[in-house]
C-alpha cells in the first residue's frame, strides 16, 4: 500500500504525541465531572486492609487566612461560596440537624451560633483563637475563639490514634482536619481508587491518617473528622470533589 509523503508527515507526528502522552505517568485518580486531580495538588496513595485509597490534601500555615462559615439556611454551593468570600479551598464543616441548625458548638466570628451537646461521636472541638492558635479539644476553649466547631469523633490526640466506640459504621467518603506540632494545618480527604464517592470505614481513619503522616512526614499532632459521605466537599481550582446533599458549613481558606 503507498502512503503519500504528506500523509506521513500528518501521522508521524499524531502518532508520537500519542506515544508521549500515554508514556507518561499521569496521576488520574480521583475523576470528577470531567476534572483530573492536578499533580500540582498533594496526594498519597495508601492501601490498607487490602483496599487502594486516595487522599487528597492540603497544608494550611496561616489561620487568619481560615474561615468557617454558615450554610443552613442558604444552602450554597462549594463554588458559589468561594466566588463569594475568595476561598481558594473550600472543605466542608461539621454536622447539622434536620432543622437545618448545627449540631453542638458552632462559633462564627465570634458569634455563638451553636452550643455544646453531649455526644459520644461528636466528642471534639476544633477551634481557632482570636490571636491565630487552633486547637482540636474534648473541651469548649478556655479562650475566645474566633472560629470554633463542635465534630468528631478525635482520631488523634498527641501524635497517637483515638477513636470512639462506634455502633454502627459503614464505607463512605471522609473528610479530616489534622494540626501539626508546628501549629499548620491540613485538611483532607480520603476516597477509595475505585469510586469518589466511597471511602473506607470510620474505625480505619486514625490508621489511614497515621501512614499519610509516616509517609510524608508530616508531624500529625492532632486530627478529627469532619462530616462525610455525600455531604462531604473538597473544592478548589485543580480539584472538584463533589456533595451529593446539601452542606451545612464550609471551611473557607483564602
Amino acid at each position: 500500500m503507498h502512503i503519500s509523503k504528506k500523509l506521513l508527515l500528518i501521522i508521524v507526528p499524531v502518532v508520537l504525541i500519542l506515544a508521549y502522552l500515554f508514556g507518561q505517568k499521569r496521576n488520574i485518580n480521583p475523576q470528577t465531572n470531567g476534572q483530573i486531580v492536578d499533580s500540582r495538588q498533594n496526594q498519597t496513595q495508601i492501601n490498607y486492609q487490602g483496599e487502594d485509597y486516595t487522599i487528597v490534601w492540603a497544608k494550611v500555615n496561616d489561620t487568619a487566612k481560615l474561615k468557617l462559615i454558615p450554610n443552613f439556611e442558604e444552602s450554597l454551593s462549594p463554588s458559589e461560596i468561594a466566588e463569594e468570600h475568595g476561598c481558594e479551598l473550600v472543605v466542608n464543616g461539621g454536622f447539622y440537624d434536620t432543622d437545618t441548625s448545627p449540631i453542638g458548638l458552632f462559633v462564627h466570628e465570634g458569634d455563638i451560633l451553636g452550643v455544646r451537646v453531649s455526644n459520644k461521636i461528636l466528642n471534639g472541638i476544633f477551634y481557632v483563637t482570636t490571636s491565630g492558635m487552633a486547637v482540636v479539644s474534648r473541651d469548649v476553649p478556655n479562650e475566645e475563639a474566633r472560629i470554633a466547631l463542635q465534630t468528631g469523633p478525635i482520631l488523634m490526640e498527641k501524635g497517637s490514634k483515638s477513636i470512639a466506640e462506634l455502633n454502627t459504621d459503614k464505607p463512605a467518603r471522609r473528610i479530616f482536619l489534622a494540626i501539626l506540632e508546628d501549629g499548620d494545618l491540613i485538611f483532607g480527604v480520603v476516597m477509595k481508587d475505585t469510586s469518589v464517592y466511597d471511602g473506607p470505614y470510620l474505625e480505619y481513619l486514625p490508621d489511614i491518617i497515621l501512614m499519610l503522616d509516616e509517609e510524608n512526614d508530616l508531624g500529625i499532632d492532632s486530627a478529627i473528622n469532619l462530616d462525610g459521605g455525600t455531604a462531604s466537599v473538597f473544592y478548589s481550582d485543580s480539584v472538584n470533589i463533589p456533595p451529593l446533599s446539601p452542606v451545612g458549613s464550609y471551611f473557607c481558606i483564602m
